[in-house]
């Protein structure tokens, strides 16, 4: 299963963004880092994360947004807002006795 990850964030950018030049560790890193931080707890599909990681990449890099960007942007939203939450593993009460030795 593919994962979110940095390299092909920045794979996608330097293919699919006019101005690959302008792109730059950080810029990619601060987008890479606000999708994660969006989607904490949830098991969000990766094709949402990544549209989401570029949306906000074009926003940083004060790019022109196209009524297409803004449709791909609010789905992408939707669709982690829309994610099941990762249940964290219930966690069991062991009760404990005291054995004096």
């Amino acid at each position: 299963m593919q994962e979110f990850n940095l390299e092909d964030l920045r794979t996608r950018a330097l293919s699919l963004l006019l101005n690959p030049e302008l792109i730059s560790d950080s810029m990619l890193s601060w987008a890479y880092t606000e999708s994660l931080e969006f989607c904490a707890g949830r098991k969000a599909p990766i094709y949402a994360l990544y549209d989401f990681a570029l949306m906000r990449l074009k926003r940083l890099l004060k790019m022109p947004f196209s009524d297409e960007d803004a449709l791909i942007y609010e789905n992408a939203r939707k669709a982690i807002e829309r994610a099941p939450l990762i249940e964290a593993p219930a966690q069991r009460f062991v009760r404990t006795r005291d054995f004096g030795l």
